[in-house]
């Protein structure tokens, strides 16, 4: 029930079945169709994220779009480190089968995700300068405003004792712009919180940004360690190639010379029959 079995690697105690290697052959082409589909997906929350930051400091600027633009972002940095997990996962996996097609594709995977991620923390950088700079403002004048709560206009009544009068109406003015006050501040420290966070994920991505320049780098060394082994075999197979060539015009002269060296004994040996008959002729 377990199929044939074969020795790994010329090794009698590690026992694969042929089973085994179909089933990882299987996850490493649904990891590798995973990762692509993130990749994909990776690419249009970018796209969108590039969109909503427009908006930043226009018209159709709002809590309600800052509040979008943080969400996404910070939900393309999780997705980012699952991919992250998964190209890992995708590297272990094919290093172990020796499968270099999966290899190949793991490498052109990691190449599209680094892309991915240099133009997304980018734009996350961008975003998070940009929000921090307009959610410091200059402080608002309100004009005709009392300073304080209570106070009021001072006005001085002249028919009635001069006695300071407090503007109801001012002061309910007030009050409503100092709630609305109150709820924006609230609304830019809640921001203020979004940006840190999406600021300490951004750190952890820089270090996943550092962890696949060495993945490239480690491919590049291993595939130019490939062509000079390519080269060096290329060129051992040229100085054989000669070698043989050599030895084959070497082998043509010995047979020649041979040819020729039998060829005068025969002669040799025919010219004392022809001189030996010549004698026994003569002697009769």
């Amino acid at each position: 029930g377990y199929g044939a079995v074969e020795e790994s690697g010329g090794n009698p105690f590690v026992i694969e079945s042929s089973a085994d290697r179909r089933k990882q052959s299987g996850q490493e082409q649904a990891l590798a169709e995973r990762i692509s589909k993130d990749i994909k997906e990776l690419n249009k929350r970018l796209a969108n994220i590039q969109k909503l930051k427009q908006a930043l400091g226009s018209k159709r600027d709002s809590h309600e779009i800052r509040k979008k633009l943080n969400k996404a972002i910070a939900e393309a940095q999780q997705m980012a480190k699952n991919t992250n997990q998964s190209l890992k996962q995708f590297q272990k996996l094919s290093a172990s089968t020796g499968n270099e097609k999966a290899k190949q594709t793991h490498l052109s995977q990691v190449n599209e995700f680094q892309s991915w991620l240099k133009k997304f923390q980018a734009v996350a950088k961008s975003s998070t300068e940009q929000e921090r700079q307009l959610d410091a403002p200059p402080e608002p004048e309100i004009s005709g405003l009392p300073s304080g709560p209570m106070s009021g206009y001072n006005k001085y009544d002249e028919d009635v004792d001069s006695k300071l009068v407090v503007d109801e109406e001012a002061e309910r003015e007030y009050q409503q712009v100092q709630t609305e006050l109150d709820f924006n501040e609230a609304l830019i420290e809640d921001r203020q919180r979004e940006i840190k966070k999406i600021e300490t994920n951004m750190a952890e991505l820089n270090e996943i940004f550092r962890d696949l320049n060495d993945i490239v780098h480690d491919q590049d060394v291993m595939v130019n360690n490939i062509v000079t082994n390519l080269e060096d075999a290329h060129g051992d197979v040229e100085a054989g190639i000669s070698e043989l060539q050599e030895a084959k015009t070497v082998q043509k002269k010995s047979r020649y010379r041979m040819c020729l060296i039998i060829a005068i004994i025969v002669g040799f040996v025919v010219l004392l029959v022809v001189a030996a008959s010549i004698g026994v002729s003569a002697a009769m």
